[in-house]
């Protein structure tokens, strides 16, 4: 099996030659393409080749593809702060509870 097929199986709950492997990296990554954040978050093309490398150096059967997870945080509302050096910061939410999530944008 290759591992698309690997992955299309593991997904209709049918047995593969193995488990598939697919990583939450992107921050390892990085570093190992020497590069900053910033340039993987600002550059398409030196982002897809962060993913590209990872997943031919590791023999991964997919790609989680994840440029930072505060984005998704700041999808919502928060506030974050972008650093060169490292992966985004959230320094402010925007719930103070759970039960508030209806105000989320």
């Amino acid at each position: 099996m290759n591992g698309c097929e690997r992955m299309k199986a593991a997904m209709r709950g049918e047995p593969a030659d193995y488990r598939p492997v697919m990583l939450h990296n992107f921050m390892c990554s990085v570093k190992e393409a020497g590069i900053n954040f910033d340039e993987f978050r600002q550059d398409p093309k030196k982002a897809a080749e962060v993913f590209i490398r990872s997943t031919e150096k590791y023999d991964l059967d997919a790609v989680l593809i994840d440029f930072d997870t505060a984005t998704l945080a700041e999808a919502c509302g928060c506030t974050v702060v972008d650093a060169p050096d490292k992966a985004s910061v959230v320094v402010k939410g925007v719930l103070d509870d759970i039960t508030d999530v209806s105000c989320l944008k």
